[in-house]
């Protein structure tokens, strides 16, 4: 058998030639920059991961604490409401007792003279029959 003609020797030298040592080391080092890369990317990724549970976290807090101010707001609203209809109701109560303390007075006089004349009169009647008797 001729050297030339084994096909092991001819990939041999075909490999040789064209500097398969070489290529084979040059995607060996590319496979290691590859894997590298993907260590980083997936690193990269688990990184934006824990920030997008950070930021959904903090996205949760501000929608409670909004929720919170809102309440504040509607309750501070309702505060005000009531105490002006409380200021509303102590200025009618205010009016009611002038217009009662207005008409008491304009009754009280004269009633409280017809009471006192009532009682003279009883009070001549009753030294009059008890002087009869």
């Amino acid at each position: 058998m001729n050297f030339l003609s084994c096909p092991i020797l001819i990939y041999c030298f075909r490999y040789i030639k064209d500097q398969g040592a070489r290529k084979l080391k040059r995607c060996q080092e590319k496979i290691v920059d590859l894997q590298e890369s993907i260590t980083r990317s997936s690193e990269d990724i688990a990184k934006l991961r824990a920030d997008e549970d950070a930021l959904t976290q903090e996205v949760s807090s501000a929608n409670t604490t909004l929720s919170t101010l809102k309440d504040n707001i509607r309750l501070r609203k309702i505060n005000r409401d009531i105490q002006a209809v409380e200021t509303e109701m102590a200025g009618l109560d205010l009016e009611e007792a002038s217009r009662a303390r207005q008409q008491f007075d304009e009754r009280y006089g004269p009633a409280k003279a017809q009471e006192e004349e009532a009682n003279r009169q009883v009070s001549r009647h009753l030294l009059s029959t008890s002087h009869l008797k």
